[in-house]
């Protein structure tokens, strides 16, 4: 077949270039478009900038109008003028500021207004008053009682910006205060900043004649009137008005909406041309009284996309030209190529034949069946001679010769492989039922791998089969086996076994559960699960079945009914599991009904032993009252006899003391009775009160201090300095432990030190008692609290009663915390615990009014970190150290303006002075919480008027 190179190049490059020359007019349209959409992009951005500039500057204009005002209602001479309705002295007073705001900010209107809105002064025209004032910004300070402003469009045809504030003196409102100015000097601002033309108009229906003309005369300018059908000119820019624009501005349709104005402007006037369009003007009562119309010079990104369409033309033109030139030779090569690989297909197909028949001849040699199908349509493409499915045709569909059927097989027990593959783009091993030639079934086991395409897709699968019916009939018999060994584990179980199906039928019984209910196995086949069930438990059964169903486990008490009739309790747990290849439920009941009676006893016996450890706790806290009374008679008379002068032996006085140092240990031991009694009993309640932590710890420190000192023992202490000074708690209970443990600390050490060290962390309080004493043994440890439990050595076993640490160790768990102890043999001991002695974080760093802790400088210079001396003492607070005259009233004059922001900014700066640290922590924490009122009254007593 010969191919001519001219036709084929022509029927390409005639086509290509047609192409060519459509796609480069359309970038040239689309570049041309492009940038006149980005003119009306800028016209619409210009419309949003004034919009937005001319309401910022209102916004601006209105916060310097609030700052003046927020000063005018604070002056208390305005403010008792006003109060006594005296005209002429609040116009005296007020006069000089009106006169300073107009010469500062342009201020031009300045009013007094009663409560029924009635002009009591006009600082800027006094002899006209008594006047109502019907404007919209007075009606919404007075429904809203808030400050409001907004511009108002005067009979004159001018804007005013006027800001209404509620006057209040100590939370009363006694009237209202205007300030307004005009707003001209805003057009000059947008036009200086944006560089945009600006027309102000406004809508005749707002306006009258006669006094529009007057407004010309009085502010010596000229207007026509009857230039526009709906609007007048009252601003503008430009100094002569453009005939173009009347079509545009005397246009009815442009009050029709309140947002900017789709409608755009394209003028031309001298040489330059304009894009615009209009923004509507909103008085403070809502109102679209007129619009600003804004003109946009474009005249020379005009010029320069004319410029631009005339490079564009030129550049297509050569592009064009030169890429037709490039295809007609491209084109000419590539055709020569496309003979010599014809030709070279040819040679290739022959080859390819060839291999394919090599191919078959490998596949025939196999001993199992194997083949390729097409994933689309099932059909087969490559059988060898093992498949028995003789010669291929078109139609040859593998589940029509394989499985005899006239659809693909799709069952869960007839898995297609095909469909596996597809879904995991793996390879898939599954089972299969087979029929040979001559129609019998064979168990095959289906090895299907897929083949991609060069898109990554499964285009066709490959398979061979496994004949595995004799292995097959091995699993089945191995089951078989397995099936009788569960049937024997089933009814050898000690507990009932039931299995029901989904359907909540009862399927399998075995002989416990047989003997337990009193059915028979075919009984329970045709019995109803609530025959079993006592009735008051149908609903935890129900969802018994339905969580194991669910869940796959689940376990609950309940109340089952024998076949007699009679009740009793069982335990039941369930679980999922397959019977016989399909899910089942299994239910193992226990019966319960002895375990649940020897429950009840031992609970019956905990009962009474509990009530007769209460009586016994009972009995020894009345035995220790009866006691106390004849002890304190012992001990009385025994301190007599030892005052009594007459009694002169030396043997006498030595009795009479062991009878009284025998009476206070006896007292001592009862007290420990008394209040291990009252614990158990549940009678003893804490005393928390609020007391002085470093006093009480003073004094906890001397007491043994002069313990410490009979023994010749080194006793330090180490009161942290971040110690609350205030703090709540019981402080006798508190004490009772502290003396105990310092006490045992003093009573074990022979040689060494003790430490006491309390430290403050966060919101709890730890105290620490180490010291070098005897030590407790390992095995000492474990009953160390227990009552009457002694440690040490036997002479130290003689002395207490036994009862301190564990009193200590209740007490302490009374109080929130938990009493540790770790100990070395006769090495020492650390007992340690913690409490939350403080509701309020703030104690830590600010010591109550009245109290303030002092350090000597000797324990400056330790450190806060090394043991204080026993020497601190508690003083009297100071007054607060306050700012200087001139630095509290700049802090009164920013509290006074609300400008709370800055105010904090002043005071972090005086908090490097360390005698201010308290005042100014309190100012910002004033500030923090925005209560302006308290602030102004921490700063007050600190100014000085004369």
């Amino acid at each position: 077949m010969k191919i001519h190179e001219e036709n084929i190049t022509k029927r390409i490059l005639i086509p290509l270039g047609l192409t060519l020359l459509i796609l480069l007019t359309i970038s040239m349209i689309s570049i041309y478009w492009l940038q006149r959409l980005h003119f009306n992009e800028d016209i619409e951005r210009h419309l949003k900038e004034v919009e937005q500039l001319f309401q910022m500057k209102l916004d601006e204009d209105a916060k310097v109008l609030e700052s003046q005002i927020n000063l005018l209602q604070l002056d208390k001479n305005l403010q008792e003028a006003y109060l006594a309705q005296d005209r002429e002295t609040l116009r005296r007073h007020a006069a000089p500021f009106f006169n300073a705001i107009r010469a500062k900010y342009q201020v031009t209107h300045f009013y007094f207004i009663n409560l029924d809105r009635m002009c009591f002064l006009r600082v800027h025209n006094p002899q006209r008053y008594g006047d109502i004032i019907p404007r919209f910004t007075l009606d919404g300070a007075v429904h809203k009682d808030i400050p409001v402003y907004g511009i108002e469009l005067g009979k004159f045809g001018t804007f005013t910006l006027r800001m209404v504030y509620p006057w209040k003196i100590k939370g009363k409102l006694i009237g209202y205060i205007e300030l307004g100015k005009e707003i001209e000097h805003i057009t000059v601002a947008i036009k200086k900043i944006i560089g945009v033309e600006l027309f102000f108009t406004v809508n005749k229906s707002y306006l009258n004649h006669a006094d529009w003309e007057e407004g010309l005369r009085m502010m010596k300018r000229t207007g026509d009137w009857a230039r526009f059908p709906s609007v007048v000119v009252i601003d503008r820019t430009m100094p002569v008005m453009p005939q173009e624009l009347k079509a545009y501005i005397g246009s009815p349709s442009l009050f029709s909406k309140h947002k900017h104005l789709t409608a755009a402007l394209k003028l031309s006037i001298d040489d330059k041309s304009y894009r615009g369009g209009f923004v509507p003007l909103i008085d403070a009562g809502h109102r679209e009284v007129g619009h600003i119309t804004v003109l946009n010079d474009i005249s020379e990104r005009e010029a320069a996309l004319n410029l631009l369409l005339f490079i564009l033309i030129g550049i297509t033109v050569l592009i064009g030209g030169a890429l037709i030139g490039f295809f007609y030779f491209f084109i000419s090569r590539i055709e020569t190529r496309l003979v010599k690989t014809r030709n070279k297909l040819i040679e290739n197909d022959k080859e390819i034949r060839g291999q394919h028949n090599f191919l078959q001849n490998v596949l025939n040699s196999l001993s199992h069946p194997f083949y390729v199908i097409n994933v689309k349509d099932f059909t087969l493409k490559i059988a060898n001679a093992a498949a028995g499915f003789d010669q291929l045709k078109e139609s040859s569909i593998c589940y029509m010769l394989a499985h005899h059927n006239s659809q693909p097989c799709n069952s869960d027990e007839l898995a297609c492989p095909l469909a596996e593959i597809q879904k995991t783009k793996k390879s898939a091993i599954v089972e299969h039922i087979h029929y040979n030639k001559q129609g019998k079934a064979v168990n095959t086991e289906v090895h299907g791998h897929p083949i991609f395409d060069e898109q990554g897709n499964i285009k066709e699968m490959a398979v061979y089969t496994i004949d595995i019916t004799e292995r097959k009939h091995e699993v089945e018999k191995a089951l078989q086996e397995r099936e009788a060994q569960y049937y024997g584990i089933f009814n050898a179980a000690t507990d009932a076994f039931l299995i029901f199906n989904f359907a909540k039928r009862i399927v399998e019984a075995n002989f416990q559960a047989q003997k337990m209910y009193g059915y028979s196995k075919d009984e329970f086949a045709i019995l109803p699960y609530k025959n079993i069930v006592h009735p008051d438990y149908y609903p935890i059964f129900e969802d018994f079945l339905s969580d194991i169903q669910n869940s796959g486990e689940f376990q609950a008490e309940s109340v089952n009914i024998r076949k007699a009739g009679t009740a009793f309790e069982v335990e039941i747990r369930g679980s999922t599991f397959n019977y016989k290849g399909t899910p089942h439920l299994l239910v193992v009941i226990r019966d319960i009904t002895e375990h649940k009676q020897m429950v009840e006893k031992l609970a019956q016996a905990k009962e009474a032993a509990e009530a007769a450890n209460y009586a016994k706790s009972a009995f020894l806290a009345n035995m220790s009252h009866e006691l106390r009374t004849p002890l304190h008679a012992i001990l009385g008379f025994a301190q007599i006899l030892e005052e009594e002068k007459n009694i002169n032996s030396k043997e006498a006085q030595k009795s009479i003391r062991i009878i009284y140092k025998s009476g206070e240990n006896l007292l001592l031991l009862l007290n420990d009775i008394l209040d291990i009694t009252t614990i158990e009993a549940g009678k003893l309640q804490l005393n928390p009160k609020d007391f002085y932590l470093h006093d009480f710890l003073k004094r906890i420190a001397e007491i043994i201090q002069l313990r410490a000192d009979q023994k010749n023992i080194n006793f330090t202490c180490d009161f942290q300095s971040e110690l609350p000074n205030m703090v709540n708690g019981d402080v006798i209970r508190l004490r009772q432990v502290l003396i105990n443990l310092l006490g045992n600390a003093v009573k074990f050490t022979a040689t060494g030190f003790i430490n006491f060290k309390v430290s403050q962390l966060m919101n709890k309080t730890f105290f620490q008692i180490k010291d070098t004493g005897c030590g407790i043994a390992p095995d000492e440890l474990k009953t160390l609290f227990q009552p009457f439990k002694k440690i040490g050595d036997y002479t130290h076993k003689t002395e207490g009663s036994g009862l301190g640490l564990s009193l200590s160790k209740q007490l302490i768990e009374m109080m929130g915390g938990q009493l540790n102890v770790k100990s070395t043999l006769n090495e020492g001991s650390v007992f340690w615990f913690d409490l939350i002695l403080t509701s309020d974080w703030q104690q830590m760093y600010e010591p109550k009014s009245g109290q303030v802790l002092n350090l000597n400088s000797a324990d400056l210079e330790k450190g806060f970190d090394q043991p204080i001396s026993l020497s601190t003492q508690i003083f009297n607070r100071t007054e607060m150290v306050g700012p200087s005259n001139e630095v509290a009233k700049m802090l009164y004059n920013l509290a006074m303006q609300g400008d709370i922001s800055r105010l904090a900014e002043e005071a972090v700066k005086l908090k490097k002075d360390e005698k201010l640290k308290p005042y100014i922590t309190k100012l910002l924490q004033l500030t923090s919480e925005f209560k302006i009122q308290k602030i102004r009254d921490l700063i007050k007593p600190y100014i000085n008027d004369e």
